[in-house]
């Protein structure tokens, strides 16, 4: 491969194997709240490694919570062994932590391997939202959140990301709300989403919230055309012309059924000659 292919080469296996995470900070009690951090692994970034016959991988989490004098105020970790049967591993970590904490570092080290993930994250402040959820479906971001507002101080609520944005009233309550930003226009990438609470017009508070916008490959038409390119290798022109042309809805069954007739292990979800390929 000349330099330039293999520049591209890699820029497709970053696109795939970013871990996506995301954090929750859930109300607990007047001096504590709960931290939750959703994040999946792509099949790519663990070493799968083989007993009687199967694949399985092994990997630990490691979490810590510090105050704004970088005191470590609590932590803990969590080792996980769990078999290669799906494209990726989905897990969450869970801690009460006081809430006079400021930021957390969450790292995941690989068993049989090394570290393959290791992000530090400010913490949110559990003022007037909270419980803060979000999913992307039909490139449409979805949130859900908990509105603390019992003495009806606040009464306005602005989300903005990208230049799209949203605002809605308060009422005076605890509740659940939500609401729905369409993102079709913007690219896969990490993005900050902002709430700024108002009271009579005034700015009292503001959060960031890091989003993050990854569909899968078959459903971005850059990493599509990208990915279908560096097949040239191991795929006839005839095979690359029908993926390209391929309808989004048929792209995902249409490269598994590909990727099949190469599979050393076809009865197992983990293709070997899928990942060495891309990696190559």
């Amino acid at each position: 491969k000349s330099k330039g292919e293999k520049e591209e080469g890699k820029m497709i296996f970053f696109l795939l194997l970013q871990i996506e995470w995301q954090t929750i900070n859930r109300p607990y009690s007047d001096i504590e709240q709960e931290l939750v951090i959703y994040f999946s692994i792509p099949r790519e970034k663990l070493k799968h490694v083989v007993k009687d016959s199967l694949f399985y991988v092994e990997y630990e989490s490691q979490l810590k919570v510090y105050d704004e004098q970088n005191n470590q105020l609590i932590g803990d970790f969590w080792e996980v062994k769990r078999l290669s049967d799906t494209l990726d591993i989905h897990d969450s970590v869970k801690i009460l932590i006081p809430k006079k904490s400021s930021y957390f570092h969450l790292k995941i080290v690989d068993l049989h391997a090394s570290q393959v993930f290791n992000i530090t994250e400010k913490i949110l402040k559990i003022n007037y939202i909270g419980n803060i959820k979000w999913d992307i479906i039909n490139d449409t971001l979805r949130l859900t959140f908990i509105i603390i507002n019992p003495e009806g101080s606040i009464d306005s609520m602005l989300f903005s990301m990208n230049g799209i944005e949203q605002a809605i009233p308060t009422k005076t309550g605890t509740y659940d709300d939500s609401l729905s930003l369409m993102v079709g226009g913007l690219l896969n990438d990490n993005y900050t989403l902002k709430v700024v609470v108002f009271s009579k017009s005034e700015k009292i508070d503001e959060i960031q919230i890091p989003i993050i916008i990854s569909r899968p490959f078959y459903l971005d038409e850059f990493t599509w055309l990208l990915k279908v390119n560096q097949l040239k290798y191991i795929a006839t022109s005839s095979e690359i012309k029908d993926l390209k042309g391929t309808a989004r809805v048929y792209r995902d069954s249409l490269w598994r059924a590909f990727w099949k007739q190469h599979d050393p292990t076809p009865n197992t979800e983990y293709n070997e000659k899928e990942v060495e390929y891309f990696e190559r």
